[in-house]
């Protein structure tokens, strides 16, 4: 998890001070990262500021006690940064909980929920999020971006923009799959912004034309009226919905 979170900053223009087990950019490997703290590069016009702290799922105590770790890692992070400016009012939080289960640990676990309500909603200091995720789902998303030389962004945006794995997670949205993470990240991420992927109208409407030119003249009556719709409709619908409209067979096609 904590090389993807590595790649989206990065990616998004800022650099990061590290900390494993309390020991500030110990280089020992074998130590768990426990917080990142990621600061804008100079170039950037980028003026937020993020920590991440990392726990497991059986570290849930942490989690309810997180003002003391975040208080520690932030005044580290200040006086390493030394900013001329108060960065508290634009740093936010984000703790990353790996767990077993999204759904034993969540969505049938009143405690987890109300402690992480507890915590978002807190507000001293800064914003808060906690963002429960699986080593399967990182593994998921980490086979699928290795698999292809596309950047982070344009993998992230590829997967929340995905029909059918949104209504593979609609059906099933405590599964540990690749959108399922990515989802959370997109509500957890303060600067990942959900940009629908848009089609040119008039693609939509020769797609169309092309699939009932044998079909006849009253046909494309229909289309006229399917066209008359606004744009944003259309946008929101996918390509089988489109032809179902209009009576075409989609499954024998």
């Amino acid at each position: 998890m904590q090389k993807i979170i590595k790649k989206i900053f990065n990616s998004f223009g800022y650099e990061d001070i590290f900390y494993r087990e309390n020991l500030e950019n110990e280089k020992s490997e074998d130590k768990e990262i426990t917080c990142m703290f990621w600061y804008p590069r100079k170039e950037s016009k980028l003026s937020n500021f993020h920590m991440i702290i990392f726990l497991k799922d059986t570290d849930m105590l942490k989690l309810k006690n997180i003002k003391k770790e975040m208080i520690y890692y932030f005044k580290k992070a200040e006086n390493r940064l030394n900013y001329a400016y108060d960065i508290e009012k634009n740093t936010s939080l984000m703790v990353c909980v790996e767990v077993d289960s999204l759904k034993e640990n969540f969505k049938n676990n009143e405690n987890t929920r109300k402690l992480i309500y507890d915590v978002e909603e807190d507000p001293y200091m800064f914003k808060k999020n906690v963002l429960l995720y699986t080593d399967k789902q990182v593994e998921r998303f980490s086979n699928k971006f290795n698999k292809s030389n596309t950047l982070i962004k344009e993998k992230l945006y590829s997967i929340i923009n995905n029909n059918d794995m949104f209504k593979e997670f609609k059906k099933n949205p405590y599964k540990s799959t690749s959108y399922s993470l990515v989802s959370s990240l997109f509500i957890k991420i303060p600067f990942l912004r959900y940009e629908r992927e848009t089609r040119k109208l008039d693609d939509i409407i020769q797609k169309i034309h092309n699939f009932i030119k044998d079909i006849g003249e009253d046909k494309e009556l229909l289309v006229d009226e399917i066209v008359r719709k606004t744009q944003e409709e259309i946008k929101e619908m996918d390509d089988s919905e489109i032809l179902t409209m209009i009576g075409v067979d989609v499954n024998g096609i």
